[in-house]
């Protein structure tokens, strides 16, 4: 008998086997799926340092429908290393994850993925991103152009909350200076509030929908831009049904840079 998936329930004592229960599922076309079933982990009493996992078939980490807390205690133990390898299309899913309290010495962050293929998806639902000392997300992608066109999104981040985070929320760094289009990030249904930056991108195509920011302001001296800034690269810009409220203006800091931004 086929199987096309395989389902964990993840609780506080099997936690650290998550890399044994994705790396033993290599079969072709077997999504592994798996289900926080406690309402809250303390990822400081984590046996292992950090989640190691190649994204070699479709992987979900599901919490409960009223969220699942991931609690860094100002740690950086539990941050996921993950990296897209295969160009299969495969897909990683990340919903109803409550990711707080993260901190790290090293430039680790939370959720630390790298890309060597331009066919992937990433697709985070329903999360909350919050009290962070450092940034949660970095998106590194080291593929030349194909100059394929794309009619999706690679990154989807949809009806999420960023509050209360002292970096930016999002580096995105793609090396290679014809790949925007190689690299789509739509951004749906989403609140940003209290937060030191936004999105620092590389070579990027990214879309806002239907978002809410307030009381935005630049993350440290080395950044000039409040909101997004493009990082001396080429990058596309698009926002629409969008509101900003209460953005820092007591110093002369733009909300954004046009250096090489094409806003859209």
């Amino acid at each position: 008998m086929k199987v096309f998936s395989k389902e964990y329930s993840i609780k506080k004592d099997n936690i650290n086997e998550i890399p044994k229960y994705i790396n033993e599922n290599n079969e072709n076309n077997v999504e592994v799926k798996l289900y926080f079933e406690n309402g809250y982990y303390n990822m400081k009493n984590l046996e292992i340092d950090t989640f190691d996992f190649n994204v070699d078939k479709n992987i979900s980490f599901i919490g409960r429908p009223q969220g699942t807390r991931f609690d860094f205690g100002k740690e950086r133990k539990g941050a996921m290393k993950i990296v897209f390898i295969e160009g299969k299309g495969h897909k990683l899913t990340i919903e109803n994850i409550i990711f707080e309290n993260y901190k790290s010495q090293d430039n680790l962050f939370a959720l630390q993925i790298t890309i060597f293929t331009i066919d992937f998806y990433i697709e985070i639902n329903n999360c909350i991103f919050r009290n962070s000392i450092t940034p949660y997300i970095a998106v590194v992608k080291n593929t030349p152009s194909t100059f394929k066109i794309f009619e999706h999104e690679h990154i989807l981040i949809n009806n999420c909350s960023f509050l209360n985070n002292n970096g930016p929320l999002t580096f995105v760094n793609q090396y290679y200076k014809d790949s925007s289009k190689d690299l789509i990030i739509r951004v749906k249904n989403s609140n940003f509030s209290t937060n030191n930056g936004i999105i620092h991108s590389s070579n990027s195509k990214v879309y806002f929908d239907n978002c809410y920011f307030s009381n935005i302001q630049r993350y440290n001296e080395l950044f000039s831009t409040v909101f997004f800034a493009s990082n001396e690269s080429y990058n596309d810009l698009e926002i629409r049904n969008t509101v900003f409220e209460n953005i820092d203006v007591n110093e002369p800091r733009p909300i954004l840079e046009n250096n090489r931004l094409n806003l859209m």
